[in-house]
């Protein structure tokens, strides 16, 4: 179901183990640089926003699609996996659903990396620039589950941290605030009253190196136009809106590691 778990050398353990997190920031950098360097000759970027649940998200993502789209760029859009899921008549069993739970999750996280693969094909397929955007990625599920639950599904399934991390070129965080919270009552609760406080999913990703927070005191259209600006800026200092070869520039935001 999931691609096996990546194998750490001496060194990358000594660098995850034992001299903390900011060194583990510095192997994730390196997993990043040559994940890249691998398909240099890929004209496709992944965006993944996280964060506020799916009615602000929905929005800023929608106004990224115009701006990129007017731009030139094949904009392509994942759906929310647990919003699709519910729509198919596929319920959220709950924090303590038990096997249920479990046979959820596995089939969420598979559902959510084939649409990735399969859109992130088509795209690459077509031979023009192109950005994947997503409304949530894999590891978003670490958030709304307890943490035996997350360590079960990573034993169960063989899902590795590492290689859902370097999976996005850049995530976008949309921090909580009044409107991200009504989400129940636009009838969006897609975990059943379950909803993570914003340093759960923070911490879900705290170890990408190419992550942007955007702060609970930007709201409404200013929310859309600063996530607009945010990834509009990322493609540009990489050169991307004039042809240039991403890995050339990821290797000077890196820190040289090609």
């Amino acid at each position: 179901m999931f691609s096996a778990p990546l194998e750490l050398n001496v060194a990358a353990k000594s660098i995850m183990f034992g001299a903390g997190v900011s060194a583990v920031a510095l192997f994730l950098q390196q997993r990043f640089a040559l994940t890249r360097k691998n398909r240099k000759e890929d004209p496709v970027f992944t965006i993944n926003f996280t964060g506020a649940q799916t009615i602000e998200k929905s929005a800023c993502i929608e106004a990224l699609r115009q701006e990129l789209t007017s731009k030139g760029y094949n904009v392509y859009c994942v759906p929310e996996v647990p919003l699709l899921l519910q729509s198919a008549g596929a319920m959220f069993p709950g924090q303590h659903g038990g096997e249920k739970l479990m046979n959820y999750l596995k089939y969420a996280i598979e559902l959510q990396l084939n649409l990735e693969d399969t859109l992130h094909g088509l795209a690459r397929s077509c031979l023009k620039r192109a950005v994947l955007v997503l409304n949530g990625g894999s590891l978003d599920t670490k958030a709304y589950v307890p943490k035996n639950i997350w360590k079960k599904l990573i034993h169960d399934t063989g899902l590795n941290e590492i290689e859902q991390l370097v999976r996005y070129d850049l995530v976008v965080h949309l921090s909580d605030n009044e409107e991200s919270m009504d989400c129940k009552t636009h009838g969006l609760d897609l975990f059943e009253g379950v909803k993570p406080d914003d340093a759960a999913i923070l911490d879900a990703w705290n170890d990408h190196p190419n992550r942007v927070i955007i702060e609970k005191t930007v709201i409404g259209e200013a929310r859309k136009k600063k996530s607009v600006e945010v990834v509009v800026s990322y493609l540009k200092e990489l050169r991307l809106a004039h042809g240039c070869e991403k890995v050339a520039t990821l290797n000077s935001i890196l820190g040289g590691f090609f």
